[in-house]
């Protein structure tokens, strides 16, 4: 959450780098994905979030860059 308020803030995503964002989404899909099989609505929750983040920072990073 600090890394997106970050980046929105300052209106810049130059700090991120596409292969971290791509391997923390794949991260979170696979977590999810273990949460749903658990049937562990923690896990499944806490994911959920931090795929939505990362779509975030995803889209921050897009926007800010076609800016440039």
């Amino acid at each position: 959450m600090p890394q997106v308020y970050h980046s929105w803030k300052k209106q810049s995503a130059k700090s991120l780098s596409w292969g971290m964002l791509g391997i923390s989404i794949i991260a979170a899909i696979l977590w999810l994905s273990y949460g749903i099989l658990l049937r562990n609505n923690v896990i499944i929750l806490s994911n959920a979030i931090m795929g939505c983040l990362q779509l975030n920072l995803v889209y921050l990073k897009f926007i800010y860059q076609k800016k440039l």
